[in-house]
């Protein structure tokens, strides 16, 4: 079971027919197109502020998504959590990719030394799990 989803399994191509509600109907990984599969021409990515740093703000009040990352103590340990969840994301969408900005990996910390260490901290992280489960 996933540290945050519900679910433990990789979405997959199961057709225009399928009764799941989490399938691709329609975007066949493997399937080719013109010589290449989709997955080489359809180069999703998800994007860290969307999916791990946005609270859900709403016009009409505050945050809508209660994440526990958004309101851990310590910043730096909410940075580590987020990048956890990334991969888990990446693995259960089957996605190869992902964006992100510095102020969405880490912390802005007190000073720019402080802010720097944070970032390469992270990217640390970031690259040994890029690595591990071959995402870019």
């Amino acid at each position: 079971m996933s540290k945050f989803y519900s679910i433990s399994e990789p979405i997959k191509f199961e057709g225009p027919n399928a009764t799941s509600a989490l399938a691709y109907r329609w975007y066949n990984p493997s399937q080719k197109v013109l010589g290449k599969t989709m997955r080489d021409h359809l180069r999703f990515a998800v994007c860290y502020w969307h999916t791990l740093c946005w609270p859900g703000g709403d016009p009409f009040g505050g945050e809508t998504f209660n994440r526990a990352w958004h309101h851990d103590a310590d910043p730096m340990n909410a940075a580590k959590t987020k990048t956890e969840i990334l991969f888990e994301t990446l693995r259960l969408l089957d996605i190869d990719f992902f964006t992100f900005h510095d102020l969405d990996i880490a912390p802005e910390g007190k000073t720019l030394q402080e802010f720097n260490a944070n970032v390469s901290a992270i990217a640390k992280i970031l690259e040994k799990g890029m690595a591990k489960h071959n995402k870019k």
